[in-house]
């Protein structure tokens, strides 16, 4: 089976911290990663896991090598994702030693855009290409827990 995924793709900073920050404290954070994330990123790198054959179109900007290299490890086709001269959109999440965490999401310019375009586009451009697809015998998964993706096919 030969899937299409959009959608974001993010790069996560993650910031591991005694306790959170209150009004006027200043925190050293215990560790940091920065990992590949995004709705978009998540779906597609769980539908190769699972064995499909999957193409991720969307954008990054010049600092998303992370990302493409993610997809390319799991053996997504990323010739349909676009580099932005805009950076790419990124989310910080704070974990304390009790493992809460409370994130800050601060998407990209053209993230932005295209959601308030998709938005109002969402009607006649995104039903039209899935009614499209439905005609082509091709499945068509939106959803926003990959993990259970991954598990059903």
């Amino acid at each position: 089976m030969k899937i299409l995924c959009a959608g974001s793709l993010n790069i996560d900073k993650v910031y591991q911290v005694p306790h959170f920050v209150q009004a006027g404290e200043t925190l050293a954070a215990a560790g940091f990663a920065q990992l590949p994330g995004g709705k978009g990123l998540n779906q597609t790198v769980a539908l190769a896991r699972a064995g499909a054959e999957v193409r991720h179109a969307g954008a990054v900007g010049a600092d998303g090598g992370l990302l493409r290299q993610t997809l390319r490890q799991a053996g997504v086709d990323d010739s349909l994702l676009a580099e932005s001269s805009l950076p790419t959109g990124h989310a910080i999440t704070v974990v304390n030693a009790v493992t809460a965490c409370s994130g800050v999401a601060l998407y990209g310019v053209r993230t932005g855009i295209y959601c308030i375009v998709g938005l109002l586009l969402e009607t006649v451009i995104v039903n039209g290409v899935l009614d499209d697809l439905k005609q082509h015998k091709v499945c068509t998964v939106i959803c926003r827990q990959p993990a259970r993706v991954e598990e059903f096919v």
